[in-house]
């Protein structure tokens, strides 16, 4: 105990970790000093001030007894001292409570206990504050066993999980106090060396600030602003500005700091990947401080000097005698940052706070985030006066119901189908029954596409009655023959706008689906058609605003948004491709022409404020139904950039790449006129829009969890009691939908579901494509003993291959079921009528390794300009399908090729056209005697050079009338791509092993590789690699499914190198 001692007044000496820090400690007995000889100068916070010196002011507010639990018997909530805590405004929060809690008449509270952790860490960082807080792990309670496990077993799990989940730090007193139960006379409460030790502990924590740890996370505090350095508008650009800015936990304000070895760091910002550096070369007084990549010289490398005193002085590498500086000594928001000579004011010293790694947006969790505090904000359904969200009229609010729709159908939560029945029910109360007093068609249109929404996830009909009856007096007023067609945007105008045509027409689209009623839909054509007159250039993906004999050719987010939904809604009802390509035309021209592929940081104004969010939607659904990845990472970008301009009450204004202006000490009518409700709402459709992960394609040999939907109809998602959730609520007629999944060459045999029922006789049907889709099977359900009680039921389905829409689709009485998870079995061998084995490569020249392999149903494809997927070129690639071919009649058959250009066809064997030419527009024929029921070794070639691609095969006999050589009668090859020798090589270039198990080697030789990439055999990519290599490298792909992928390096000429890769 001497040297322990010894120790102590050693560690007096350490210098203070920030100037005049103050340090609050919150806690029960045991931070009060209970069991020690004096509270005032040996409990443990005591103590700590003593080790910490004069520069620190240490405040005790330990309570005898209490609990963290609001429900506990004392809890910390209700006292004085606890108010006292807050007041002190302190820079460390330190937390010890939890001991009491686990008293047997606290802990049957226990469910709650995380969420009062959480509540307390958020009180002491409400009103901008944001100190540094700290939680501590219990000391042992050595004097009874029963509350010592529930510390261990549960307590200590929980408070990690608060600490993970709130960015906080933790300290340790249980693991560093357990050989020490000498020090705890009742087995709870140390004596004054025990406290002592509990101090030394707390004091070693906050003393590892002082030092940096290379390749970790910080915060770079101002000292003389009290704010962190911070990238400009969370920009991604090189040459971006850094500044100061009030903490809001983004991270745009938080760096990596890495040593180089001679006192030389780099510090890369964690949200755009790039490095401080200086603008200039030369360092001279007022060198502008910005972030880029890192060039490897002294502009992004920096001098770290510890002052002694817990402040730091970043120097440039280039020149020492420059410093890190605030520019004069503004400490308002956007202060600039540059560099100066060094002079020991205080706008050139800086703290450092370490940091825990946090996710990026988007996620699930963080959406939830941002709609919440918006929701806060934003809607008060007791708010004095029939609005329902402040301050905005009829149409901004009828798309931000939108917006709680979208919420509803991304994640089921049953919270936001009740909102909506909310505002509903006071949007009818402040509008009426009827809408046609509102002069404005778009705005009842919107509304209309809100209501039938919110019927078709769930199932209330009340809302389908209204949007039918509304829309149908709209269009009766709206629709005329002036200009040819169209409705009018505003009744007594004639001006035909795309804000009203475009939402019209996805609103026939849902109504179409809600109603059954098909009409609807020829209705929208008709509008889609007409447009294309006036204001859709189908040629671009250009919307127009709108038509009144001449043509107003601004574009907006929103009227892209409509006609892009619009578009892939009647591609899914029509399977005309015209209008996928037209999707796809519109997407390209609203992220590239209109933002250069950049964040969207514009269109802002009354009625504009909105416009980006009802995009987004819109996005999602071309992105799902349309099975585009590659836009994705388009989405994301403008996620992330949004979620790091979030301020302190995670409101984001509608300019997603500018930093939201701080509200949280603006009177709340204030902040309406700054950040209008309409405005802050465009980030949440974002983030609850955009996917959270670029793979899209489900496996449909694993398990796929029901609540991973795509679309639904009345089901919600609840927590099942193996840990997981659920889909619960289900009814007749219910369904849950899942797109792209993908069941590969061989096809399915069975399913398998995971459910809950209790009743027998209910059925699941499993169908392709929508809710009246092709029937694969049926599963009837047993009662499985109750609704926890589940049980894995499997039935037999229908031979399924390739990529899939799954529709489950629920039939029966009362509550059908609970739906766990789902996942089929794969056959052992191909069935009949499976199509043919397309082999797609870059290039006119089948020499070049295959990028993509795929079945394909048959040969009938007008790609147009595009390509046939996202790994195939648009221009200068070509196809070879294989198989057999099985004709029902026998005599001869004339097989006929269309194609845009180069085509040559084989049938058992025989070249019966050969027109490898570049030409088009021109069908060409050859003969061929077959027998029926017969199968013949077929093989047809293409080439695309440039421009429109497409190729159609036909045949025709005596008694085969004309037609696509059907999917029936084409069959896959009897070997398809399984297993390959190991090593493989490419011109040096070496793929091992193969088959591979977790790790894949991969040999450059000479060559220097820009990128790697490997995908499925669909063409999906799941593991990217941009980082340059030459030599060798390793790339686990343990995550990967045992199948066939495709594996692509792509080298600094730009040629790219295939191989299959089996795992």
């Amino acid at each position: 105990m001497k040297r322990f001692l010894a120790f102590l007044l050693i560690a007096c000496s350490i210098p203070a970790l920030f100037a005049q820090t103050k340090i609050v400690c919150v806690g029960n007995s045991i931070t009060a000093g209970y069991g020690t000889t004096s509270a005032a100068t040996k409990a443990w916070p005591a103590q700590l001030a003593t080790m910490l010196g004069s520069s620190y002011s240490v405040l005790n507010c330990g309570v005898s007894g209490t609990t963290m639990l609001k429900k506990g018997d004392s809890p910390y909530w209700n006292t004085t001292k606890y108010a006292d805590a807050k007041n002190f405004d302190a820079q460390i929060v330190i937390i010890s409570l939890g001991v009491n809690d686990t008293k047997a008449s606290n802990w049957v509270n226990k469910a709650d206990f995380k969420t009062d952790y959480i509540a307390m860490i958020n009180s002491f960082r409400e009103n901008g504050k944001n100190p540094t807080i700290y939680l501590c792990y219990p000391a042992p309670y050595f004097g009874n066993a029963i509350q010592n496990k529930i510390i261990t077993d549960e307590m200590l799990g929980l408070i990690k999980s608060v600490s993970d989940s709130m960015q906080t730090s933790i300290i340790d007193f249980n693991s560093q106090m357990l050989a020490y139960s000498n020090l705890f006379a009742d087995g709870l409460h140390p004596n004054d060396l025990g406290a002592g030790l509990m101090a030394q502990i707390v004091h070693n924590k906050l003393m590892q600030a002082s030092a940096i740890e290379s390749g970790n996370i910080y915060k770079i505090i101002s000292k003389a602003a009290n704010k962190p350095l911070d990238v400009a508008n969370s920009s991604m650009d090189n040459s971006a500005n850094v500044n100061v800015w009030s903490d809001t936990q983004t991270d745009a304000q938080r760096w990596i700091i890495t040593s180089l070895g001679n006192d030389l760091y780099t510090i890369k910002n964690v949200a755009s990947g790039k490095f401080l550096h200086i603008s200039n070369a030369i360092p001279a007084k007022s060198v502008n401080v910005d972030q880029y990549d890192n060039v490897n010289n002294n502009t992004v490398k920096w001098k770290i000097i510890n002052q002694g005193d817990g402040q730091f002085v970043i120097q440039s590498a280039a020149n020492n005698s420059f410093v890190l500086n605030m520019a004069g000594v503004a400490t308002a928001n956007g202060a600039n940052v540059a560099l100066y000579q060094n002079n020991g004011a205080d706008t050139q010293k800086w703290t450092l706070h370490l940091q825990n790694a946090q996710d990026a947006a988007p996620t699930a969790a963080i959406a939830d985030k941002i709609f919440a505090a918006w929701k806060a904000k934003y809607y008060d359904k007791n708010r004095s006066g029939n609005e329902v969200i402040a301050r905005e009229g009829f149409w901004g609010v009828a798309e931000m119901m939108e917006i709680v729709d979208d919420a509803f159908e991304v994640t089921g939560n049953s919270k936001y189908s009740s909102l909506f029945s909310t505002m509903y029910s006071l949007f009818i109360a402040k509008e009426g029954s009827d809408w046609m007093w509102n002069q404005y068609n778009d705005d009842i249109t919107w509304m209309v596409i809100a209501c039938t929404r919110a019927s078709l996830l769930t199932g209330n009909t009340t809302y389908q009655t209204k949007a039918k009856e509304q829309f149908d007096k709209m269009w009766s007023r709206a629709y005329n023959t002036t200009y040819g067609g169209g409705l009018l945007w505003k009744q007594g105008l004639v001006t035909k706008n795309a804000c009203i045509n475009g939402p019209a027409m996805v609103a026939c689209c849902y109504l179409a689906q809600a109603t059954g009623d098909k009409t609807y839909y020829d209705k929208a054509i008709q509008l889609y058609n007409w447009s294309k007159l006036y204001l859709f250039n189908a040629t671009t993906g250009k919307v127009n605003d709108a038509y009144d004999g001449t043509v107003h050719d601004w574009s907006s987010t929103y009227n892209q948004g409509t006609y892009l939904g619009a578009a892939v809604m009647l591609y899914n009802y029509t399977k005309d491709v015209n209008y996928l390509y037209e999707a796809q035309r519109i997407a390209q021209f609203t992220k590239v022409n209109m933002f250069n592929s950049k964040a969207i940081d514009g269109e802002t104004g009354p009625d504009l404020n909105g416009f980006k969010g009802i995009f987004m939607r819109y996005a999602r659904r071309y992105v799902v139904d349309c099975n585009r990845p590659d836009f994705i990472p388009w989405l994301q970008l403008n996620a992330k950039v949004a979620y790091n301009n979030r301020n302190a009450e995670n409101l984001i204004f509608t300019r997603w790449g500018t930093r939201t202006e701080e509200t949280i000490s603006l009177p709340n009518d204030t902040t309406l006129k700054h950040i209008p409700a309409f405005a802050a709402s465009t980030a949440v459709s974002l983030l609850m829009n955009c996917p959270t992960s670029t793979v899209i394609t489900k496996k449909a040999y694993t398990r796929i969890e029901a609540e991973n939907f795509d679309y639904f109809r009345g089901v919600i998602v609840e927590n099942c009691p193996d840990g997981t959730s659920n889909l619960g609520g289900v009814q007749n007629g219910y369904y849950s939908a899942y797109y792209n999944v993908d069941f590969g060459f061989k096809g399915a045999e069975s399913v398998q579901l995971r459910l809950s029922t209790v009743t027998a006789g209910n059925t699941v049907e499993i169908r392709l494509g929508s809710v009246t889709g092709t029937l694969i099977g049926t599963a009837t359900l047993p009662n499985t003993g109750g609704w926890t009680v589940y049980q894995t039921i499997s039935c037999p389905v229908n031979n399924v291959r390739g990529l899939q829409n799954v529709y489950l689709v629920y039939k029966g009485t009362g509550y059908v079921s609970n739906v766990n998870y789902f996942s089929f079995t794969e056959m052992a061998s191909p069935g009949e009528g499976n199509g043919l084995l397309g082999t797609y490569h870059n290039g006119t020249s089948f020499s070049t390794t295959p990028v993509l392999q795929r079945i394909d149903d048959n040969i009938n494809f007008d790609w147009a300009e595009f390509s046939p997927a996202a790994v195939v070129n648009p221009n200068l690639f070509a196809v070879r399908w294989t198989g057999k071919i099985q004709p029902l009649y026998s005599g001869t058959y004339t097989f006929y090729i269309l194609a845009d250009n180069g085509r040559r066809v084989w049938v058992n064997n025989q070249l019966i056209i050969d027109k490898w030419n570049n030409d088009t527009g021109v069908t060409y024929s050859g003969t061929i005697s077959l027998e029926a029921g017969q199968k013949y070794d077929v093989k047809v070639e293409y080439y695309e050079l440039s421009g429109n691609a497409n190729i159609k095969l036909e045949w025709e006999s005596t008694e085969q009338v004309r037609e696509i050589v059907p999917k029936s009668q084409l069959y896959l090859p009897d070997e398809l791509p399984s297993r390959l020798s190991e090593p493989e090589s490419f011109e040096g270039l070496i793929i091992y092993p193969n088959p591979v198990n977790n790790q894949l080697n991969i040999c450059a030789g000479n060559d220097e590789i820009s990128s790697l990439r490997i995908s499925d055999i669909k063409g999906q990519i799941l593991i990217n690699n941009s980082e340059r290599f030459s030599g060798n490298k390793t790339i686990d792909v343990s995550q990967l499914n045992k199948g066939t992928y495709i594996v692509t390096v792509i080298s600094d000429n730009g040629f790219s190198k295939s191989k299959l890769l089996v795992k």
